[in-house]
């Protein structure tokens, strides 16, 4: 197992995949895709047209211009331009196909820390169980460049590193992770309980967990920030962010503990 983990974050720190993305690099599509193939642990080589002559070479054999992207090349054979996280996720083999005839004994809504150690618990006493998560395994946690006041790890460790760990262990239990499935609807009156999902799908579950976390605030104070989210805003500090303010000026915003995080990681890398 953990030859298996090493192996695969060494695809993810080098860039070797099987799956292209071809875009801007700042743009906030391009971003998105690239975020949730991170979050999810997915090896992706990203290319950028007018800097890469890889992405002018691919983009011509798909018959594509430059401001198509982003484009999500999934192996040989598929071209996916300007996907949804959801329709890159079902390329890739990210998003599960659910039985509707099927009734799990456990079902967890959010794959946070809560939520997967509710699923390690639930799977390791042979209850079949599925975890429905909107975006990423690891949550909130998950985008943190370092945890230190986690249980059992003294010495701190990425969100990135404790979601991966924690995803790992419960799909070793037999637990299924399904995403990106978000849940918008449940109906407690019947009997299996029926999560209904946003694709139109319906879970039905014996039990269910909730442990849907936290969410960013958000500037609603300042007018027309929601026109920078994801082009200049963004509401985590992991690797990716920090690529793209190497060098530059970076704000943070806030004064939590998330904020000061940011703060420390982004510093060896930005001007301010």
């Amino acid at each position: 197992m953990r030859a298996f983990i090493l192996r695969r974050t060494g695809f993810v720190s080098h860039g070797h995949a099987a799956v292209t993305l071809v875009g801007p690099r700042r743009s906030a599509d391009t971003l998105r895709l690239q975020r949730f193939l991170a979050r999810n642990g997915h090896p992706v080589k990203t290319l950028e047209p007018g800097v890469d002559d890889e992405a002018a070479a691919l983009l011509a054999d798909a018959g594509l211009a430059a401001d198509d992207g982003p484009v999500a090349f999934c192996g040989p054979r598929r071209v996916l331009v300007r996907p949804t996280t959801t329709e890159l996720g079902g390329c890739l083999g990210i998003s599960e196909k659910l039985d509707p005839a099927q009734v799990v004994d456990v079902a967890v809504v959010g794959a946070g820390p809560a939520g997967l150690a509710a699923a390690v618990s639930a799977a390791s006493e042979g209850l079949s169980t599925v975890v429905l998560e909107g975006e990423a395994p690891g949550g909130q946690a998950g985008t943190s460049s370092r945890i230190e006041n986690y249980l059992g790890f003294p010495t701190g460790v990425s969100g990135q590193a404790l979601a991966e760990r924690a995803q790992v262990q419960a799909q070793k239990f037999g637990a299924r992770i399904v995403v990106p499935r978000r849940v918008v609807a449940l109906h407690a009156a019947e009997r299996p309980v029926a999560l209904e999902l946003d694709d139109g799908a319906t879970v039905r579950a014996r039990a269910v967990v909730l442990a849907t976390g936290a969410r960013y605030r958000t500037l609603d104070g300042v007018e027309g920030f929601d026109r920078f989210e994801g082009g200049g805003l963004h509401y985590a500090a992991t690797a990716i962010e920090a690529g793209l303010v190497e060098g530059e000026e970076a704000v943070v915003v806030g004064g939590g503990n998330s904020a000061g995080q940011a703060a420390v990681f982004l510093a060896a890398i930005s001007r301010a």
